[in-house]
């Protein structure tokens, strides 16, 4: 399942977005452009009537056809093939039994391809058509096909219009949707992007039912961090090969609550792949990025401090002192002036395997691989001028110091030295065999009688 985030614009532009019916649906001609691919297809004894028409086939929209009288013309198809296989159907639905066809030799061969397969002789109108057309009669006669099989081709189908399936909102319209949008819109005049806009959509050959998808919208809802005061409106979209639902939100709660969406499009992708296992559906990998995102613990850590999470500030500390592919000197010093505790993880025999980064200030070392794919030593290698027999005394510095740094960094959270918490406890132990108390150290000392 993949899921898009759109911010911006208005409730009734985005409404009528997802609530029209396409002009496809209404059986509106819409003109296109010619474009370089296509052909005719002649009938010298049609009638002379003209005529436009446009059809969609299979559900999708392939192109126009112009009908004037005895010809057939593709316009602004985007392969010769598409062009070749509609004008062949739409001379077997007018009952052509004779025709010729002009276009690209491309053309000229799926052409003649249908038109046989449809019952109708080609005729040639040239040797060099001709040619084409033996080609075509030869390869069907390979593959057994019969040269008059009669294919019906398949009636156009129109898409079902959109439809409303879920949300938490009792309009069904664009203008009564933006009546109850506007009630929570009311609240805080000030924010310039009220509309969120996320569409939902399967892998192509997958099928949710109706009741599913709207169990799907509200559980994406709410784990989206969307609370209750919060409107939206599920709607249902049948225009393409695979399903697909678009979510319209009010940022904006009846309660004046601005719903913030920090690192949506993280959030988005993690929980999509949480419903779509839920829901027995195919989860989207994404390539390894180069920089890894923030956990979900982490992000929800940043929006009760609001400290930026020490993944993102080592990965932009480390990208600034790999500035000018400095020497392995300057980038250890450069990350230790940013207050960066760099840790080398360098085997017995010499070998640098790669770094581990962690803030002075903070607890906790990140690898390389977890910072992202740019941080690994094999990516770092390519940014560093190393040299092994060079940097070997170096390296070996830094790894100390990182060592002594994580020490006393241990130490300052427990608030006491290793001796003083060794003497501590034992004095407390001694104090307990009178007092019977705890000794401080979480354990309970039980009295002797």
């Amino acid at each position: 399942m993949i899921a898009r985030i759109i911010r911006g614009g208005g409730f009734a532009g985005c409404l009528n977005y997802v609530l029209r019916t396409r002009r496809e649906d209404k059986g509106q001609y819409t003109p296109l452009t010619p474009g370089p691919k296509g052909g005719t297809v002649t009938c010298p004894n049609a009638p002379s009537a003209v005529i436009v028409i446009r059809t969609t086939y299979l559900g999708a929209y392939i192109g126009t056809v112009l009908d004037r009288g005895n010809v057939l013309t593709a316009v602004g198809y985007p392969t010769d093939k598409a062009a070749a296989w509609h004008l062949a159907a739409q001379a077997a639905a007018k009952g052509w039994d004779k025709v010729e066809a002009s276009g690209s030799d491309e053309f000229l061969r799926w052409n003649y391809d249908f038109l046989l397969s449809r019952g109708i002789e080609v005729v040639a109108k040239d040797e060099h058509q001709a040619n084409i057309l033996a080609t075509v009669k030869a390869a069907r006669a390979a593959q057994g096909k019969d040269k008059w099989a009669k294919v019906v081709p398949p009636a156009p189908r129109k898409p079902l219009a959109p439809k409303i399936i879920g949300g938490n909102m009792a309009g069904q319209t664009t203008k009564e949707l933006c009546r109850e949008f506007a009630v929570g819109r009311r609240q805080r005049p000030g924010c310039r992007k009220p509309v969120w806009h996320s569409p939902l959509s399967l892998i192509a050959g997958e099928h949710l039912s109706q009741a599913q998808w709207q169990s799907l919208a509200d559980k994406y809802m709410e784990k989206m961090g969307f609370g209750p005061n919060h409107e939206y409106v599920v709607v249902q979209h049948f225009d393409r090969e695979y399903e697909h639902i678009h979510i319209i939100a009010n940022r904006i709660g009846l309660n004046g609550q601005l719903w913030a969406g920090k690192w949506e499009a993280h959030r988005a992708h993690q929980i999509t792949n949480e419903l779509a296992r839920e829901f027995g559906l195919k989860e989207v990998k994404i390539k390894p990025p180069d920089r890894k995102a923030p956990t979900m613990a982490e992000l929800s850590k940043m929006e009760r401090t609001g400290k930026a999470p020490d993944r993102v500030v080592l990965q932009r500390l480390i990208d600034t002192a790999l500035a000018g592919h400095p020497t392995m000197a300057s980038f250890l010093e450069r990350l230790k002036t940013a207050g960066v505790i760099v840790r080398p993880n360098v085997a017995s025999t010499g070998r640098m395997n790669g770094f581990s980064f962690a803030m002075q200030e903070g607890k906790i070392f990140f690898s390389g691989a977890k910072l992202g794919k740019k941080y690994r030593w094999k990516a770092l290698k390519e940014e560093i001028n190393y040299d092994q027999d060079r940097d070997s005394a170096i390296l070996s510095t830094a790894r100390d110091q990182a060592q002594t740094g994580a020490d006393q960094t241990n130490q300052r959270s427990s608030g006491v030295s290793g001796d003083n918490c060794k003497n501590q406890i034992d004095g407390d132990r001694a104090k307990s065999k009178t007092e019977g108390r705890s000794n401080g150290c979480g354990k309970n000392i039980r009295t002797r009688a």
